[in-house]
């Protein structure tokens, strides 16, 4: 004899039919509205311009792409720059020496 507090499997079984026939109305429906929207978004594109823009680069200023890449070339130029010997202004005979040598010239002059 089958106790009066289990469930009756006619209503498990009509419970498994509703659900499987919800998910699938709620599926139609989600896929006419996205088909819907589809369709709208398509008709509110405008077309591509037949002329292209001239500068395609964005306005200044501009974000760096590599920033570690760009540290290390300025950190060699600014090396380079005072490895070397060079003109600053020639017209009033100021020159640039390499670090090197201006602090031995330091250390034998002195600071004036």
């Amino acid at each position: 004899m089958r106790e009066k507090s289990d469930l009756d499997p006619k209503y498990v079984a009509w419970f498994a039919v509703g659900l499987a026939v919800a998910l699938f109305v709620a599926g139609v429906v989600v896929w006419l509205a996205l088909g819907a929207f589809s369709a709208r978004e398509d008709r509110a594109q405008m077309a591509p311009a037949l002329v292209q823009p001239q500068n395609t680069l964005p306005p200044e200023p501009r974000l760096q792409i590599s920033p570690e890449s760009d540290n290390r070339s300025y950190i060699e130029r600014e090396k380079q720059q005072l490895g070397q010997y060079g003109w600053i202004d020639r017209d009033k005979g100021i020159v640039r020496i390499p670090i090197d040598r201006a602090m031995d010239l330091l250390i034998e002059r002195g600071i004036r």
